[in-house]
C-alpha cells in the first residue's frame, strides 16, 4: 500500500467513527433536541454511505489490478567455460540496442543497469510489458555493448529471476575487447 493510500484509508477510517459515534451520541439523547434533529434522522444512512465507501477503497487496494513490473538479473556466461569468470561489470551497454523478444516478433527495448547484487545486471523492463505478454511464452534479450559485440539472453519464462548472459560473437573477438581485465 503506498503512502496516498493509506493515508486516505485512515483519514476514511476516522471519519467512519467519528460519524458513528456522533449518531449513537444524538440517538441515545446526549445531544438535548438531537433525537429530533436531522442527524439522528439522516446519520445512519450516511455512515452507511461511509463504510460502503471505506468498503470499496480497500476491496480496491486488496483486489484491484497492481501494475506488474518486473525486472531480471544477468550473470556471467556459463559457456564457454573460461568466460565464467568474465567480470561483465565491465561492459557498456548501448541502451538504444537492448530489446526483450516476445510473442509474435514483438519487441520493445529495456533498460540494463548495473546491480547491487554480485556481478551483474539488472535488465528493467517497460511498463506495461507485464499486461502485453502471455507469462506462458518465453521471451529473449538482445543487447549490444559499445565494442560492438552482441549478447544475448537465452529464451526464458517471464518472472524468471536470474540468467546467464550469452556470448553471440566469437569468444575470440570478446577476449580481444575485454583482455585480461575481464578475466
Amino acid at each position: 500500500m503506498t503512502r496516498p493510500q493509506y493515508i486516505i484509508l485512515l483519514t476514511l477510517s476516522a471519519l467512519v467513527v467519528v460519524t458513528v459515534l456522533a449518531i449513537l451520541g444524538a440517538n441515545l439523547g446526549f445531544f438535548p433536541g438531537a433525537q429530533q434533529s436531522q442527524l439522528a434522522k439522516w446519520g445512519p444512512a450516511g455512515a452507511l454511505a461511509e463504510i460502503i465507501a471505506l468498503f470499496s477503497f480497500v476491496a480496491k487496494i486488496i483486489f484491484g489490478k497492481q501494475p506488474g513490473r518486473f525486472s531480471l538479473l544477468i550473470g556471467p556466461p556459463e559457456t564457454p567455460s573460461n568466460l565464467r569468470d568474465f567480470d561483465i561489470t565491465l561492459i557498456e551497454w548501448v541502451q538504444e540496442n537492448c530489446f526483450v523478444l516476445y510473442g509474435q516478433n514483438s519487441r520493445e527495448k529495456v533498460r540494463v543497469v548495473p546491480s547491487r547484487i554480485g556481478r551483474g545486471f539488472r535488465v528493467q523492463f517497460p511498463a506495461g510489458l507485464v499486461e502485453k505478454i502471455n507469462p506462458e511464452e518465453a521471451m529473449e534479450l538482445q543487447l549490444k555493448d559499445r565494442k560492438g559485440n552482441q549478447w544475448n539472453v537465452k529464451p526464458f519464462l517471464p518472472f524468471e529471476n536470474v540468467m546467464p548472459l550469452s556470448v553471440v560473437e566469437p569468444i575470440e573477438k570478446i577476449v580481444r575487447d575485454y583482455g585480461d581485465e575481464g578475466a
